[in-house]
């Protein structure tokens, strides 16, 4: 699949993004599961409420269920056009979680969960990709780190 890209734990399963796909192997064996090919890089996963949520280069989110079937499909759209980091997080007022997708140039898009509607987009550093986007859990502060040697904290 290419250069490895993320690796996250599901369940008892490593999924491994690659530069072409993901690759799902059982941890007690680290044998392989299966294979979830792509067109496009994986950029980052995260897990959430027994899911795999996958961002891909181009700003398509998809979300798999823990047998590696696609549950959710939400495509590129409007100044969402690429993915450099994934988190997720809970909204500090709204008190629901949110999709956190880190993007070129420093911009950050929202998605409310489950509903995946956009709550919003922001610019951190411009023109630095976001690279790193970590929930501190604490009060609702996330700090992200860009491309440029950037660190802040919302």
């Amino acid at each position: 699949l290419g250069s490895i890209t993320a690796v996250r734990v599901l369940g008892d399963g490593l999924w491994a993004g690659a530069q072409n796909g993901i690759t799902c192997f059982d941890l007690g064996s680290l044998q392989t599961r299966g294979t979830i090919p792509s067109t496009c890089q994986v950029t980052g996963m995260v897990e959430f409420q027994n899911h795999m949520f996958a961002a891909y280069r181009n700003g398509d989110i998809r979300i798999f269920d823990a047998a590696g079937n696609q549950v959710h499909f939400l495509p590129s759209r409007g100044e969402h056009t690429s993915n450099t980091s994934v988190e997720i997080m809970m909204h500090p007022v709204a008190n629901v979680p949110m999709l956190l997708c880190g993007q070129q140039y420093g911009y950050i898009t929202a998605y409310d969960l489950p509903s995946l509607n956009p709550r919003g987009s922001f610019v951190c550093e411009e023109r630095s990709d976001v690279k790193a986007i970590v929930d501190a859990k604490f009060g609702g502060v996330f700090l992200t780190a860009g491309l440029l040697g950037d660190i802040m904290a919302f």
